[in-house]
């Protein structure tokens, strides 16, 4: 499977807006901010954590079980477990080096293809940390590129980036705030559903990520 998904045709995406458009969730809980201001609150937040659950469809596989992020600074701590803490891995990212240990902690695989050789598909560990904050990576945007599909309240239904799309099918309010509780990420052959079961703003949950 090839490390980068292609990006749907700019020719489909119109198409593909009105679709979403009509999708929209319910009202979220307050008005946010200007978009584009709050995009970049959030892409800059230094420290969150989060628990919840993935599921993956890859190429007629499947994987399921239970994630931990925790993000301090540029730092994004990742562990992955199935049921009954089968099959664990923890995933370390700092800049541009990623490294998958096994549950004894051992280096299992190190690199920019680290993941995907540990796993058998590629989970885009660099910019899943914007995409769980329900924005894109900043280089996107920065960029002027891709597409995203807001609701009433300014905030985003969908969004494309790195070959992926990007949905957002419900929310949660968090410390006065509204979050992210469900996204669903794809591209040609993979799927991923993620579900957020507790958000922390500021504060890392610790269960699953520790060395």
């Amino acid at each position: 499977m090839s490390r980068h998904g292609r990006l749907l045709s700019r020719a489909a995406a119109p198409a593909l807006l009105l679709i979403l458009a009509a999708c929209a969730p319910a009202p979220l809980l307050r008005t946010s901010s200007a978009w584009p201001d709050r995009r970049t609150e959030l892409q800059s937040l230094p420290v969150w954590s989060l628990s919840g659950r993935v599921a993956v469809a890859a190429s007629g596989r499947g994987f399921s079980g239970r994630l931990d992020w925790a993000q301090d600074g540029a730092g994004s701590h990742i562990a992955l477990a199935g049921p009954f803490g089968a099959g664990a891995l923890r995933v370390e990212v700092a800049g541009a080096e990623v490294t998958v240990h096994d549950g004894d902690g051992a280096v299992v695989a190190a690199g920019a293809d680290a993941v995907a050789a540990s796993l058998g598909f590629d989970l885009p560990v660099r910019e899943l940390r914007y995409w769980m904050l329900g924005v894109p990576a900043p280089s996107l945007a920065a960029a002027g590129e891709g597409v995203e599909v807001l609701d009433g309240n300014g905030r985003p239904v969908a969004f494309n980036d790195a070959g992926w799309w990007v949905h957002i099918e419900a929310w949660t309010a968090v410390a006065g705030d509204v979050l992210p509780k469900r996204l669903v990420l794809e591209r040609p052959g993979l799927k991923l559903k993620l579900a957020v079961d507790s958000w922390r703003l500021g504060a890392l949950h610790t269960t699953g990520i520790a060395p």
